[in-house]
Order: C-alpha cells, then sequence, then structure tokens
C-alpha cells in the first residue's frame, strides 16, 4: 500500500450544483490548491482555481503517488463518496491517505422526488456492466450508462422484468435541466434522451 504523505481529500460534489454542495465540502474545497475532476464541477469552486481533468484511474493513481508532505488534493466525485464511486478504488490503494468527504447521491434527491424510503431498495449499476439475469425482487433502481445508451438499456430491463413494469426515469437529478418521466419501462425506453446522467426506479412489478 502507498505511504506518501500528501493528502487526498475526496470531495463528494452531489450533482454539481450550489444548493447541493455541503458546508463540509465548501470548508475543503477552500482550504486545497489542488483540484481533480470533471470539468462540470468547475463553477463549484473558489475563483482563480484551476482544475484538472479527471484521467484515467491508472493515470490518477500515478499522478497522486507523486504528492509531496502537504501536498494535498482534492478529488471532485459526483453524488456521494459511499455510493458507486471512485473514492472507494483510491481508499483501497492508498488507504488513510484518502479522506472522503460526503455529499447527496443521485438516489436520496429521487427519493426525496418521490416520497419513498430508499432504505431497503437495492441499486444495479449499468456503468460499463452487463444486466444480470439474476435481478432482485420487488422495486430496484438501476444506474444507467451514456445518456444515448439509456434507451437501448431501458429497452433490455424491460425484456427482463416485463414491460408492463411501472418505473420513473429521472434525468440530470439536482441540476437545473432536471426532467422526470412516470410510466411503463416501455413507454420509457421509447423516450429520447433528455439529459446527462440518468436514474431508473422500478417501481411496481
Amino acid at each position: 500500500m502507498n505511504t506518501g504523505r500528501g493528502i487526498i481529500w475526496c470531495v463528494a460534489m452531489g450533482p454539481g450544483s450550489e444548493e447541493y454542495l455541503t458546508p463540509l465540502a465548501r470548508k475543503v474545497l477552500g482550504e486545497v490548491t489542488r483540484f481533480i475532476g470533471d470539468r462540470r464541477f468547475a463553477p463549484l469552486l473558489p475563483p482563480g482555481t484551476s482544475l484538472e481533468d479527471l484521467p484515467s484511474l491508472s493515470d490518477l493513481q500515478h499522478r497522486l503517488e507523486e504528492l509531496g508532505d502537504g501536498d494535498d488534493v482534492a478529488l471532485l466525485v459526483s453524488g456521494d463518496t459511499g455510493y458507486f464511486s471512485l473514492a472507494s478504488s483510491l481508499a483501497r490503494y492508498f488507504g488513510e491517505r484518502v479522506r472522503w468527504i460526503p455529499g447527496i447521491s443521485s438516489l436520496q434527491i429521487l427519493a426525496a422526488r418521490l416520497r419513498r424510503d430508499w432504505a431497503s431498495v437495492p441499486t444495479v449499476s449499468l456503468h460499463g456492466r452487463p444486466l444480470s439475469e439474476d435481478l432482485p425482487p420487488g422495486e430496484v433502481v438501476f444506474l444507467l450508462g451514456e445518456a444515448l445508451a439509456v434507451p437501448a438499456q431501458i429497452d433490455e430491463i424491460a425484456g427482463s422484468l416485463g414491460s408492463h413494469c411501472q418505473a420513473v426515469l429521472g434525468w440530470d437529478l439536482g441540476l437545473s435541466t432536471e426532467r422526470l418521466f412516470e410510466g411503463t419501462l416501455g413507454g420509457l425506453a421509447s423516450l429520447e434522451p433528455a439529459g446527462r446522467l440518468a436514474l431508473l426506479w422500478v417501481t411496481g412489478r
């Protein structure tokens, strides 16, 4: 395990909007001078700071290994650090050098919109992963992949669970471009992409 001395702050930026950025995240962002992350988070950084593009995981590990004593960095991650986040991979590699700053996940936002309890709802990520044939019974949430692939992914889910199943499709949750669609899986699969990131909550079968 790497034992370099610089602290790696994994800062959860929520959906990427001011209203969902936590006070603790703002505090850390104000104390660090080096930032790595997606360009969409740049407007949330202190004025006059620069943001390095997020590279592949192997290149990122190499960059972080070069940190010296007191040379801390804030790695900006979307949603929450404990919810399908890059933070877990870095924690396994860098150990106690990594500090997690939690945030608001897309699932939390969608659950709030629907006024539903999400504590026991299983989540399936389709980001670069195939749809499993062994899906959990009852309600299930799917993290969908690239925007253009979303209709095909929903169609595949409909083929597995049934096109009649009721669901809610949320685009760009927590942003000004947020949109929600409710209907059957068959109907939702026919819709054009309406944003950058999508979450599908199957509410009934």
